[in-house]
């Protein structure tokens, strides 16, 4: 316990929010406190422990590499803390509050509303609050702390985020049902079709540049837009072709609207759980990624997500 006193919650809060803010004269501002009783807070955590954790400069302050590691175990110490007032104030088998989740167009087209039903028949104590967007703008929300949870693609763990890799889709060429009369289609005739894709900033456009660029070929891109709506409306005109997971067009594939061809080889992406190291233990974000888990390991088996678990 002689070291845990020197770890400071007031002092941890101060770190974090510096490192998050990018400078002191901001953090101060945010927590509310005058700026040198905020570096006095700063220079005792780094006597406390022995090291220094941030670098000041004109631009402002960024964490050591002592700091970005001690930076995961701050979020996690702070988690477990506000887990701790939690547990005090309310029924841990049926917890209350927030949580708010990004999921990309893809997963959300089918996995949205299910999960909402099922979360409010097991916990209504816990409002869910969705944010959709493409798989990078929820990365950079995830780890500026604006969300607790997010399903991402391609991702491993960083200093913030906790990511675990969670199922695999294959990706499809998706067309009109009148054009594209394929079920397989090899990978180095992606360049015949023009695409509607989503731009450099998504992960499957760079898996599938990087995929590509190893048989020395190059997407044929007409339209770069990252809406996953507005690319399946786009590519329903039948002037334009995409390259989409079935779970993006699920519903149309059904109904015969679209049709989509298997790209062989298989290219492959992986789906994640990721969360905030700084909720780690809340147990509102536990409950939504278990029934998370259990709604889409049902839609897998019953084929109402063209996905695989991993196991």
């Amino acid at each position: 316990m002689k070291n845990a006193r020197k770890l400071d919650i007031g002092r941890l809060i101060a770190f974090v929010t510096v490192c998050e803010e990018g400078s002191v004269t901001a953090a101060s501002r945010k927590l509310g406190i005058a700026q040198p009783a905020l570096t006095v807070t700063l220079t005792k955590l780094e006597q406390a422990i022995g090291v220094q954790l941030l670098t000041r400069d004109a631009r402002g302050a960024s964490p050591t590499a002592l700091g970005q590691r001690f930076l995961s175990s701050a979020y996690e110490l702070l988690g477990m803390a506000e887990m701790a007032y939690k547990k005090i104030h309310e029924d841990s088998d049926f917890p209350e509050g927030e949580v708010v989740i990004g999921v990309p167009y893809s997963c959300a087209n089918v996995l949205v509303v299910p999960l909402l039903t099922r979360l409010a028949a097991a916990y209504p104590g816990i409002r869910l609050r969705v944010v959709e967007s493409p798989s990078a703008y929820l990365w950079d929300w995830l780890s500026d702390g604006k969300l607790d949870i997010a399903l991402l693609f391609d991702r491993k763990s960083s200093t913030e985020v906790v990511c675990e890799d969670f199922a695999q889709e294959d990706l499809y060429l998706v067309g009109s049902h009148s054009l594209l009369n394929l079920q397989e289609i090899n990978v180095k005739r992606l360049s015949e079709f023009p695409l509607v894709m989503a731009s450099r900033l998504n992960r499957i456009r760079t898996l599938l540049d990087n995929h590509l660029a190893g048989h020395d070929l190059t997407l044929n891109v007409s339209i770069e837009i990252d809406s996953g709506e507005f690319q399946v409306r786009l590519i329903e005109t039948g002037n334009w072709f995409g390259i989409q997971a079935a779970s993006s067009v699920a519903e149309k594939l059904r109904t015969r609207q679209l049709q989509a061809a298997l790209i062989v080889p298989r290219v492959t992406r992986t789906i994640c759980i990721a969360r905030h190291r700084g909720k780690l233990t809340d147990p509102c974000v536990a409950r939504v990624i278990t029934e998370l888990k259990q709604e889409s390991e049902r839609m897998f088996e019953n084929g109402l997500w063209p996905a695989r678990k991993i196991t």
